[in-house]
């Protein structure tokens, strides 16, 4: 029995020790006597042959080697790699290369967020941009290569750029009579123009590091010795603004990532982070030494000021990026915009109002999230244009919930705690505000909704402890949305269906809508469900069209719903579509997919129903975040939402004399009568309502054959 046992534990460790050596094998060259094979990558880039981003490759290539004992190797080619920078994701994507290193100004044309890497003064300085590559903010941006087929690594840096200059430059208005160069980029132009953010007398072509004809006063360039020799013999001055980062992105290929053993993907991460830190080490380096050289060339030399650096230019690029939030990634820069605000304040305490917006700046109600935005925005800068409030400015801190119930929750917390918020704004999907309700009431802070449906959070009793007490709306609740699309929809008598998301707003929705029916004793209507996510909805369509159905309620998220139109635009299917929201983009009604209704407490287009105020919201919005797409508003309506319940924030906070919430609510219910956006408000809430709005507020809209929104029936008196 002995002997036995003996020799099953022997065997067991004769078989362990094989598996491990097999395991090792590729880490070691002799291991059981037998070598593994070698795995070859090919990489590809574009780094200038004398300079130390080369030097980068190269120590790459010979740390990849020694730390997988020779069983990894990265092969560069016969230059094949240096076939122009725009081949290089092309490459990978077919195969044709494993790794690559990128130029973040090739990358910001397939993937539009890593422009934020370049823009000029948006970050407060190097280590702002470190701190966003060394966190979770870096990773996000790296994970958004996986949409082109490739892995992102590390960020290798290459140096900052700097303003040089005939005469000195410590504010922007000293570029006012500069005729200026800038180097290629859209938002280098974009804040260097006649007309641009920064304002100049003229702007010449890219220069490169070229110095440029007599007549230009200035350019900005990365500093390298080329620049520097060439100095010494023109009347220019080096004015360090590190104001705009430049350097490459090391990625590999899905395919190559993913053929590769595990400790080998560990390897070439390891490697590339630490090469990382020395492509920083070797910037800071070389501009120490051209720093030095300039001194010895006797070329005029000086920092922009730290105060009006982390002000006046970095408040330019933050105006500038408003709009274009949808292209770089609101979600992205709300949490840029939380790192800054934090680098600045340090551990100083500011007197100030901190008012929260939490929402969804990334996902599928990503539009409501940033029409949230920028209401607040439009509100807080007219609030402290006129002084603040009982001498205190109000200031924004932007959290990015992503529509995750656990996310939403802990940003309340953190704006609680750690930002003191006096109230948050909160506005996406029902479940994640529901949740955000208990921990704002734990935190002591109010909860204002300018885009949530749901009544069920919102049953006010009138007693102090009551759990939503602290919560106050300005948004059409389901019950109120529901009772105008219902009479809107029975109007022509015709053949109806409900089509619903299986969510708890498409079965609410049903509930809500079988009440009604049943009220006015009418036959029930054809229901059809579809799942959250779905992108194929012909059979559905096909069976109400073959059932004759010719108005429609629909109860989806955005793109569902331009796919459902657009499905009906295909089969000549063309039903009346009644619905409570527009498309994320508001866009007209597809050609031939039939008329398409939908609520509005709020539009640009539509002259009749704004105020005094909305009026002047319109033309504010315009000069603010007209971007990229003139005309474009993602969602007007909870905007103008937004903006009134600022207001009425700032109306109670003005008047009470605590920033208590228990103080707040009770001023919130006394409030009076305010001129508003979306109306002129008449005891918008009391002890017993926090509802801001009534049915009457609401306003059904139809695109015409022009593309404009026009009103199908003003409900308002």
């Amino acid at each position: 029995m002995l002997t036995w046992g003996v020799g099953v534990l022997i065997a067991a460790s004769l078989i362990l020790s094989g598996l491990l050596a097999k395991d090792l094998l590729w880490v070691s060259d002799t291991i059981t006597g037998q070598r593994q094979e070698t795995i070859l990558l090919r990489m590809g880039h574009d780094a200038p042959h004398d300079g130390f981003m080369q030097q980068a490759v190269d120590r790459f290539v010979q740390d990849i080697k020694q730390r997988s004992h020779g069983t990894v190797e990265i092969d560069l080619g016969k230059n094949e790699t240096r076939t122009g920078r725009h081949n290089l994701i092309l490459l990978a994507q077919q195969g044709k290369l494993d790794i690559v290193l990128l130029p973040v100004s090739e990358l910001g044309d397939h993937l539009p967020s890593f422009r934020i890497l370049d823009f000029p003064f948006y970050f407060s300085g190097p280590k702002a941009h470190h701190q966003f590559f060394d966190g979770p903010l870096g990773g996000r941006l790296l994970q958004q290569m996986n949409t082109l087929n490739l892995v992102g690594i590390s960020f290798w840096e290459e140096g900052f750029r700097q303003l040089i200059a005939n005469r000195k430059i410590e504010q922007p208005r000293d570029l006012e009579t500069m005729r200026f160069s800038v180097v290629p980029g859209f938002f280098s132009t974009k804040m260097f123009t006649e007309k641009g953010v920064i304002a100049v007398d003229g702007t010449v072509g890219s220069m490169g590091e070229n110095i440029p004809p007599e007549k230009v006063d200035g350019w900005e360039t990365l500093l390298t010795k080329s620049v520097v020799n060439r100095l010494k013999d023109h009347p220019y001055q080096v004015n360090l603004s590190y104001h705009g980062w430049q350097g490459m992105i090391l990625a590999m290929s899905h395919e190559g990532y993913q053929r590769i053993p595990l400790e080998a993907q560990k390897i070439i991460e390891a490697s590339a982070h630490e090469l990382m830190q020395w492509t920083r080490h070797k910037s800071g380096q070389s501009e120490q030494k051209l720093e030095h050289v300039i001194a010895e060339a006797g070329i005029p030399l000086q920092r922009i000021p730290r105060p009006l650096h982390t002000a006046e230019w970095n408040t330019k690029a933050r105006q500038l990026s408003l709009g274009y939030e949808e292209i770089l990634g609101a979600g992205l820069l709300a949490q840029i915009e939380e790192m800054e605000l934090q680098r600045s304040r340090g551990k100083t305490k500011m007197d100030e109002w901190i008012l929260g917006v939490d929402a969804d700046f990334s996902s599928e109600h990503d539009h409501s999230g940033l029409a949230i935005k920028r209401g607040v925005r439009l509100a807080i800068d007219e609030i402290n244009a006129g002084g603040g409030l009982r001498g205190k400015p109000i200031t924004m801190v932007t959290t990015d919930n992503r529509g995750s119930v656990s996310l939403g929750t802990d940003n309340v917390k953190r704006l609680g705690r750690h930002w003191g918020a006096v109230a948050v704004i909160a506005g996406g999907t029902d479940p994640v505000v529901a949740d955000q309700i208990l921990m704002a009431k734990s935190q002591k802070i109010l909860m204002l909704i300018p885009h949530a449906s749901s009544v069920g959070w919102m049953r006010i009793d009138g007693n102090a402890e009551d759990e939503t007490r602290h919560v106050f709306r300005i948004a059409a609740n389901e019950y109120q949305a529901n009772r105008i699309l219902f009479e809107e929809l029975i109007k022509t008598q015709g053949k109806m269906a409900l089509m619903l998301e299986n969510t708890r707003n498409g079965r609410q929705a049903r509930t809500i809508m079988a009440g009604y029916f049943a009220d006015r004793r009418m036959e029930k209507p054809m229901i059809v469900w579809f799942n959250k996510g779905q992108t194929i909805f012909l059979d559905a369509l096909r069976t109400m069209q073959e059932a004759g159905i010719t108005d429609i309620f629909l109860e989806s998220s955005p793109g569902e719903t331009r796919q459902i139109r657009a499905t009906m635009a295909a089969i000549s299917f063309n039903p009346r579509i009644i619905s409570r929201h527009g498309d994320a983009d508001d866009q007209p009604a597809t050609p031939g997919a039939g008329d398409y209704t939908f609520l509005q407490t709020y539009s640009f287009d539509i002259h009749s129903n704004r105020t005094a105020v909305g009026n002047t919201l319109r033309k504010r919005y315009w000069d603010l975040f007209d971007g990229p797409v003139p005309g474009h508003i993602p969602d007007a309506s909870t905007t103008a939402q937004a903006y009134d319940l600022v207001f009425l924030l700032a109306q109670a906070l003005q008047r009470s004399s605590t920033s208590e919430t228990v103080g707040l609510e009770t001023t919130m219910e006394r409030l009076e009568t305010h001129h508003g956006a979306i109306k002129d408000y008449v005891l918008p809430f009391s002890h017993m309502r926090h509802e801001g709005l009534v049915p009457a507020d609401l306003t059904m809209i139809q695109f015409n054959a022009e593309g404009m929104r026009m009103p199908v029936r003003n409900s308002r008196p």
